[in-house]
């Protein structure tokens, strides 16, 4: 293979095909480097994570269960109420705690070493949902390098792991979950479809990512209005994603009163140049800010990926998507969840008191989807223009230039926000991880609340199945 040879393959999905053997070295190797940049901006376990929302929230919840399962029992009450913002001693009452299968791991593995394993866990989930929207579109080698650099390693992700945001792991499930909207906007339609979204939905709130689950029911919501014919598909997905989660989602009931006496809503981004000004220019907690970053929680208002990843999602995601009227049932949820972002827009929503919408009073968060659907979007368009076109040599080579660019502007926002930097500038929260987080009592209510959530649960997964598997029955006669 000779240079001219290599180039075509990185960049023509069909050329591709003629070395089988470069395709899986390629995807190796992008794999262990998302791998050793989430290992590396996690300092490999050498820091503690004992400061912001990682000792005040997730740690303390993590030894929670940790606790539980070393003593063989499942945990229900924390005797210090701190980590579950003081509203209640029910554990499993706050929609954000983390319950995926394998935390089943801290059995075995300390604290540390689990945010490890799951951190990567969620980037190869990430990645493969990438590698189905790589196969549906055909996207190229380089292509596909580019967007799963944006998605995997972009400032929002990284600012949100770094301040202790461990709950963020649904969002890595958005590229499986838009994976399953293209098909069902280039025709799919079932019991399959809707099993698929409706697990992926589960997931995020096993994960804890409430937040993220939210969003994408307010995404599918106008999505279904660009979608009215087959619509009834959208409604079961979003129904069934909510019931097959109900386990985590009915306790949390029991403590709504609470929630709404204890949180406060915070604006938005006040106009798009805004949004635009958090995508472009990175900025660093530093000693001499310190004071102001606490009040402004600059990581809220994080979208960082550079000039040149901005320039490319607005170019080929914006304009030459729009352009070339494909996936029209995109834009309309798209630019909803994104006008929700600005201003005070979401704040009736939120002074509702009503379930969910009163939950998200960071609404600025809630603009990565938008941007996520465009870097998908740019990567789709970019192979298209790039299948167009018979790149020579030089042009192949000068193509690498911009991506550099990216490469350097999203490592110059982890060497300003990795945990190890991060460290230095947040005080340092006392942790009680001695074995003794759990007090559990005679709760009547809340067990019985938990069991009929678990039994609902239950239920509805095997009436999914039990559609999926007359479905394919179906289709096989």
């Amino acid at each position: 293979m000779n240079i001219n040879q290599l180039l075509k393959a990185l960049f023509y999905y069909e050329e591709e095909k003629k070395y089988p053997w470069l395709t899986l070295v390629i995807l190796l190797f992008l794999l262990a480097i998302g791998i050793f940049f989430w290992g590396n901006f996690l300092d490999w376990r050498h820091t503690t994570f004992n400061f912001h929302d990682w000792g005040d929230i997730n740690i303390p919840r993590i030894d929670a269960v940790q606790d539980g399962l070393r003593q063989f029992t499942f945990p229900l009450h924390l005797a210090n109420t701190s980590s579950l913002h003081g509203v209640t001693d029910r554990i499993w009452v706050l929609p954000d705690i983390i319950s995926t299968p394998q935390m089943l791991l801290l059995y075995w593995f300390e604290t540390e070493t689990y945010i490890l394993f799951d951190v990567f866990f969620h980037f190869l989930l990430g990645a493969l949902g990438l590698l189905l929207i790589r196969k549906e579109f055909k996207l190229s080698l380089f292509t596909y390098s580019v967007l799963l650099t944006l998605f995997s390693a972009n400032g929002y992700i990284q600012a949100h792991y770094g301040v202790g945001h461990f709950s963020w792991g649904g969002y890595f499930l958005f590229p499986i979950f838009f994976a399953l909207m293209l098909r069902f906007s280039s025709g799919e339609v079932g019991w399959k479809w809707v099993t698929q979204v409706a697990f992926v939905l589960f997931y995020m709130v096993l994960a804890g990512s409430e937040h993220h689950f939210f969003w994408l029911l307010i995404w599918l919501g106008g999505f279904a209005l660009g979608n009215l014919r087959r619509i009834k598909w959208i409604f079961y997905a979003g129904l069934f994603g909510g019931l097959l989660s109900a386990v985590r989602l009915l306790p949390p009931a029991l403590g709504l009163g609470n929630f709404f006496e204890k949180f406060m809503s915070f604006g938005g981004f006040p106009t798009l140049l805004d949004i635009l000004n958090a995508m472009t220019v990175l900025t660093p907690i530093r000693a001499e800010t310190m004071n102001l970053l606490r009040i402004a929680a600059v990581w809220e208002y994080d979208l960082y990926i550079g000039f040149v990843g901005t320039a490319f999602i607005l170019y080929f995601g914006l304009y030459q998507w729009i352009r070339s009227k494909k996936y029209q049932d995109f834009i309309f949820p798209t630019f909803l969840v994104l006008f929700l972002t600005l201003g005070d827009i979401y704040r009736p929503f939120f002074d509702s008191q009503l379930p969910f919408l009163s939950g998200e009073r960071m609404i600025t968060r809630m603009a990565i989807l938008p941007i996520v659907v465009l870097m998908v979007m740019a990567a789709i368009q970019f192979q298209r223009w790039l299948d167009t076109r018979h790149l020579s040599l030089i042009e192949a080579l000068v193509f690498f230039i911009p991506f550099l660019f990216l490469v350097n502007d999203l490592r110059q926002h982890y060497l300003a926000w990795n945990v190890r930097e991060l460290a230095k500038f947040f005080d340092p929260v006392i942790m009680n991880v001695i074995g003794n987080s759990l007090s559990d009592h005679q709760d009547t209510l809340y067990t019985n609340t938990l069991v009929t959530g678990l039994f609902i649960s239950i239920a509805t997964a095997l009436f999914l199945l039990s559609r999926l598997w007359t479905e394919r029955k179906k289709a096989a006669e």
